[in-house]
């Protein structure tokens, strides 16, 4: 095992012996700017970065003239005030829409009500119609069968008409037996009786027959109106069944509208929120800029400092400028002009 030790050498020593007796001088230099500094001048010099002085860049001023100017530049120029009414005009319009789509989401709470309302009448409605449609075809067939009942009617009524008819007949023959003596008298008054009872029978049977064929008449009216009733209330049971289809798509419609709505009126709510919390952050922050551009008026720059920042600002635009090297006195101790005034 190989052990190496490292010892520093005679120049190394030299110069942190060097550097360690100039810095409580660099130090004891920079108190009185330190001083300066803390009563609000602003008149401070910074010394010169040099590769062999202890001395680093104290950049005082610098951050603060461009921070105090900035400030003043915010607040005179209204940057604050049109974001602070920005944000408000914009809480008030988010409340605004938010008031607006609450409203719509009402009346759409209140459309999907009646299209619920109008689906089970429009199902109601179905359900009677094709009930009304299925007994109008079974009244047209009773009517049907009651016209082939009443023709019917009417052939029996006119085989009753002709039997009185030949009752009629028979009756004359027995007249005219009664005539032919003693023993045709019975048949005179039996046959007077036939003669009145088939009178009475034709008769009946003619007015039988006359209503039985006003009757048909009636009858086959009824079906043709009924024949003409069914094909309308079967096409009115489709259009029924139609509406009721309608209305259940508009049922599901308007319940992805009404969940849309739901969505938006909770974006439309985060939103007013934000907008408030806008409004509150914009009012703060004008009030936090308005103390800082008071706490900037404690620094005080001289005259030949605000020429110097001034002329440097121009020349350099955005570019920093760069500390020249500093320059060591004979002691080793940076000298006065090692300083450089900003």
């Amino acid at each position: 095992m190989k052990i190496i030790c490292l010892f520093p050498t005679v120049s190394t020593i030299n110069l942190l012996e060097a550097r360690i007796d100039n810095t409580p001088s660099v130090f004891f230099r920079f108190l009185p700017h330190c001083r300066s500094f803390a009563q609000g001048s602003a008149s401070v010099h910074t010394l010169r970065r040099s590769p062999s002085s202890t001395g680093e860049s104290f950049p005082l001023v610098n951050p603060i003239v461009p921070v105090g100017q900035s400030c003043h530049r915010v607040i005179r120029g209204n940057a604050l005030g049109q974001v602070s009414a920005t944000a408000q005009s914009l809480s008030r319009s988010s409340s605004e829409q938010a008031a607006s789509v609450e409203e719509t989401t009402a009346s759409m709470e209140q459309m999907s009500a009646s299209i619920v309302q109008n689906t089970e009448n429009a199902k109601v409605t179905d359900g009677m119609a094709a009930t009304a449609s299925r007994q109008a075809v079974e009244g047209g067939e009773a009517v049907a069968r009651t016209v082939g009942a009443m023709m019917t009617i009417a052939d029996k009524i006119d085989l009753v008409d002709d039997i009185a008819y030949q009752t009629n007949l028979l009756t004359l023959n027995a007249v005219e037996a009664a005539r032919a003596g003693e023993h045709g008298k019975g048949f005179a008054a039996v046959a007077a009786k036939v003669i009145k009872l088939a009178e009475c029978s034709q008769v009946a049977a003619q007015e039988i027959g006359q209503v039985a064929k006003e009757s048909v008449k009636l009858a086959e009216q009824a079906g043709s109106l009924l024949g003409e009733m069914v094909p309308s209330i079967q096409k009115t049971s489709g259009l029924v069944q139609e509406i009721a289809a309608a209305s259940r798509e508009q049922r599901s419609g308007v319940g992805q509208i009404n969940g849309a709505m739901g969505q938006l009126n909770q974006t439309t709510q985060q939103n007013a929120s934000a907008s408030e919390e806008l409004a509150a952050t914009a009012d703060e922050l004008g009030s936090q800029a308005a103390q800082l551009q008071e706490l900037m008026t404690f620094f005080r720059l001289a005259e030949r400092d605000r020429r110097s920042i001034t002329a440097r600002q121009a020349a350099s635009g955005t570019q920093r400028a760069v500390p020249a090297r500093s320059r060591v006195a004979a002691a080793g101790a940076p000298a006065n002009h090692d300083f450089e005034s900003f």
